[in-house]
């Protein structure tokens, strides 16, 4: 039995390209965007949200090789601070990391979907520092 991530190895650029697009996600659109976001974070990540990141990115997906401690750091560290109403909180490493290689190893495809699930289905609720959707999620 093969995982989706084993199986979108064998997803055609075309159908990757359809995924994304799917999620609101304009593939040529937003590699600037996230270059420019990404040159940002040195100077505008909070020290103690770099920190949570870069604890969380050491014990994430070790097993992977076409998935780097720095993509993940990279994704998460700039989502981080395009949303100030949560940073980063713990989970958000294994959303980064599947939607990173789901996206053909495109970091910039992997903000932007991450960016857009976020948003589409009101998971900013999820991710806020009380968590106060989880306990409703999970019942």
């Amino acid at each position: 039995k093969q995982t989706y991530l084993e199986q979108s190895k064998g997803h055609s650029q075309k159908e990757k390209r359809s995924l994304a697009l799917n999620l609101g996600v304009d593939p040529d659109a937003i590699k600037p965007e996230y270059e420019h976001y990404r040159n940002q974070v040195a100077a505008a990540i909070p020290k103690p949200i770099e920190e949570s990141i870069d604890v969380d990115v050491k014990r994430s997906y070790n097993h992977m090789k076409d998935l780097t401690h720095e993509n993940l750091s990279n994704i998460l560290k700039t989502y981080a601070i395009i949303n100030s109403k949560i940073n980063y909180c713990q989970g958000m490493n294994f959303m980064a990391g599947y939607l990173f290689l789901a996206m053909d190893n495109r970091e910039d495809l992997a903000f932007g979907a991450m960016r857009e699930v976020i948003e589409r289905f009101s998971m900013i609720h999820l991710f806020q520092k009380e968590q106060p959707m989880l306990k409703l999620m999970f019942y």
